[in-house]
């Protein structure tokens, strides 16, 4: 498709010799193009064009100048799958072909998202395009029932419904927006898939918003543990940049965002009930092993690159404690290296009673820094399913 070009002043004297062509009398009543290709030319003639496997295509002219009506059952490469349509195209614009209107309503069924390494699942779309050929609407829906990322091989049920605008002279696609629901979470995101000059594959950007998000969700998305560690609500909001290339998703994918997690409770019976001790001692209390459960807090900003997510100004806090960290977490084998602060309002003599308190006592403005009772920097090392807390001493003097 040649580019659009400015119209040049119409002169009220043709040129010597030029003439009006006229229209061809052949009609064709039907086409039966069955094992079909359609290249689509780029405006660069040093690169390939877009190339499209038609296994079944029928064209039934309406008259000169007058749409076409099509059935065409195409292969899309990636994700693996095929696309039924239906519609009408035309009529066909000489001067500008990238003018000519198109029109129809599309399925697209069993595609099979491990085509793209990284994801698994099978996708079916459907939905209705309008338009210009470099610039058409399309609005639809997709249906992935057992969709799942590599790193993690949990399938959850994920559903979108999109607003694109697609160039189909180039393939460039604008999202705006979309929204999906992965299991109970829900989420909005922006932007688009775009050629980049010298690639054969496309970068993805998109910025997604989540104010209706269930932590247990995203956690059963990307770790491989069969349950989440933790529940809890969370609000989010991330730039989302996949560049082009042939490797895994999660080793592509970058982010950068924050976000924030409420009423956050832990899975297992025995680190929920340290967070209860926790939040007992930082408050002075002399029973920290008191029973029910606390609601934690979080919030912080995040990076991803090269599968390594970086954290920083991670807070987690319950009532009398709160827990500062800094550090990485790899998403493949889930190793972790945080290093951070645990402040408690109450001193580190009131953590305890009796001799143990009183023994204590001199060390109180040993620990009381930067505004808290008690101030213990940490590090959290290990993995995500078998995490090491220790006592950095080294910042402690």
């Amino acid at each position: 498709m040649p580019p659009v070009e400015p119209r040049r002043p119409s002169s009220s004297h043709p040129a010597q010799g030029k003439k009006d062509s006229d229209p061809s009398q052949v009609l064709v009543d039907e086409i039966v193009a069955d094992g079909a290709k359609l290249d689509m030319l780029v405006k660069d003639p040093n690169k390939p064009p877009h190339v499209f496997d038609i296994s079944r295509l029928r064209l039934q002219p309406a008259g000169l100048g007058q749409p076409m009506a099509y059935e065409a059952t195409l292969t899309n490469p990636v994700p693996a799958g095929e696309i039924d349509s239906h519609g009408e195209f035309g009529p066909w614009q000489t001067d500008e072909p990238r003018l000519t209107p198109l029109h129809g309503v599309y399925t697209f069924s069993h595609a099979d998202l491990s085509t793209i390494r990284g994801l698994r699942g099978i996708l079916s779309s459907t939905g209705q395009f309008n338009g210009p050929l470099d610039r058409i609407d399309v609005q639809g829906e997709t249906t992935t029932p057992d969709f799942s990322l590599g790193i993690s091989g949990h399938p959850v049920p994920l559903e979108t419904k999109f607003h694109a605008i697609v160039d189909g002279t180039t393939g460039n696609t604008t999202l705006d927006p979309v929204h999906a629901k992965l299991l109970h979470s829900e989420f909005v995101a922006r932007g688009g898939v775009y050629r980049v000059p010298g690639q054969s594959y496309r970068r993805v950007l998109l910025d997604a918003v989540s104010d209706h998000a269930q932590l247990e969700d995203l956690l059963r998305l990307a770790l491989k543990a069969d349950k989440p560690p933790m529940t809890g609500d969370v609000s989010f909001r991330s730039h989302i940049d996949i560049p082009p290339g042939t490797g895994a998703i999660a080793e592509r994918l970058k982010l950068d965002g924050e976000f924030h997690i409420s009423s956050a409770q832990f899975s297992q019976l025995d680190i929920q009930s340290k967070v209860a001790a926790l939040s007992h001692r930082g408050s002075g209390q002399s029973d920290p092993e008191g029973s029910g459960s606390v609601a934690s807090d979080f919030g912080g900003k995040f990076v991803l690159e090269g599968g390594l997510m970086t954290f920083s100004n991670l807070i987690f806090g319950v009532p009398g404690a709160s827990v500062h960290l800094d550090g990485t977490y790899a998403l493949v084998d889930q190793e972790i290296d945080f290093r951070g602060s645990l402040r408690l309002q109450a001193t580190l003599s009131q953590l305890t009673t009796g001799w143990k308190s009183a023994l204590l006592k001199p060390f109180d403005l040993l620990f009381e820094k930067q505004g808290a009772g008690t101030f213990v920097p940490i590090t959290i090392t290990g993995t995500g399913s078998d995490p090491h807390f220790g006592l950095d001493f080294r910042r402690v003097f």
